[in-house]
């Protein structure tokens, strides 16, 4: 390899790192342009190296797909597709992998049965390689149970988070975040299927597990903390969901101070909480609260906001009826 090249081999490969530093900065414009650069340098001087030309096209493919040009996008990650099973072959990590994040812009796209083909496939190579692609393909079938539960195709989506808990827990052990992240979103699914006993168990088992690493007072314990204050609530276990939302307050105030959206988030559910239990003079601080904090970070038309505003508005009515 000639010193030319070299040297453009090494600016090519600064380039691959800076698309990804950009779409972290969500500087989705400049991503693009670097992808695109940095495929024309692979194309121009290593015309004849797949591999490298595999990487180029799949980088682009992201940076689109980040910049939500997804037509673009599609068109990329279908090259990146064809040269991972032609370098590496039609069952190989990389071509696995590649389907995983063709199968992220078709669920990008609105295009879910075509993202369900694409994980399935995923999911079949991961299997046939066994306990190497023991973490990918737990990955994919968190995705797909997500998918699955979209679609509405319920009767799956418990066995494919059970699946992929069992896989991460293997492979990264049980304390991993990707573990908990899959089995905090089992316990979702129950919650909003409404097995609210079998949510409980699974938050309060998660909640064991965050507390023994991070500690009780961890920002970690927050989302787990807020999810079983909800299904206390709607077990009309008042006294335990107050006391749950008042822990994850204090929380999320001592990490990120009293002006933080996540803060917002454990207000709202607070202030719910006593709307449903008639409090409206201890819920209407609360709900005004978590506005103004929301208002700093969404448009006035934001689903989120319009429901707090809707319940500050019927508590304020309540409030004034009361008083007359």
């Amino acid at each position: 390899m000639g010193e030319n090249t070299s040297k453009q081999l090494e600016i090519w490969k600064n380039l691959n790192r800076q698309v990804f530093e950009f779409i972290k900065q969500n500087k989705f414009d400049e991503a693009m342009i670097t992808a695109e650069n940095a495929l024309r340098i692979v194309e121009e001087t290593f015309p004849g190296d797949e591999k490298n030309l595999y990487i180029a096209n799949l980088t682009l493919a992201q940076a689109y797909r980040a910049g939500q040009k997804f037509k673009p996008a599609e068109i990329f990650f279908d090259r990146a597709l064809l040269l991972a099973r032609k370098v590496f072959g039609e069952d190989s990590l990389e071509a696995g992998k590649t389907l995983y994040n063709f199968a992220q812009l078709y669920i990008d796209m609105g295009k879910s049965n075509d993202a369900k083909i694409l994980l399935i496939q995923a999911s079949n190579i991961f299997k046939k390689l066994g306990e190497p692609a023991d973490f990918n393909r737990a990955i994919v079938l968190h995705k797909l149970a997500d998918l699955y539960y979209k679609l509405g195709k319920i009767d799956y989506v418990e066995q494919l988070y059970r699946q992929a808990i069992v896989l991460m827990v293997k492979s990264k052990g049980r304390e991993h975040k990707y573990s908990f992240a899959a089995l905090e979103d089992l316990g979702n699914f129950y919650r909003k299927i409404k097995k609210y006993s079998n949510a409980e168990t699974i938050y309060n088992q998660l909640l064991k597990l965050k507390e023994d690493k991070y500690g009780a007072e961890s920002s970690e314990l927050a989302s787990v903390l807020n999810n079983l204050g909800i299904v206390y609530t709607y077990q009309k276990r008042y006294g335990e969901a107050e006391e749950i939302y008042l822990r994850a307050l204090d929380i999320v105030e001592m990490k990120y101070g009293t002006n933080h959206p996540v803060v917002a988030d454990t207000l709202n559910n607070l202030s719910n909480l006593y709307t449903i239990q008639k409090r409206f003079k201890e819920a209407e601080p609360l709900c005004r609260e978590a506005i103004n904090i929301l208002e700093k970070k969404y448009p006035k038309d934001h689903p989120k906001l319009i429901r707090i505003t809707k319940r500050l508005e019927n508590i304020n009515k309540i409030i004034t009826n009361s008083n007359g």
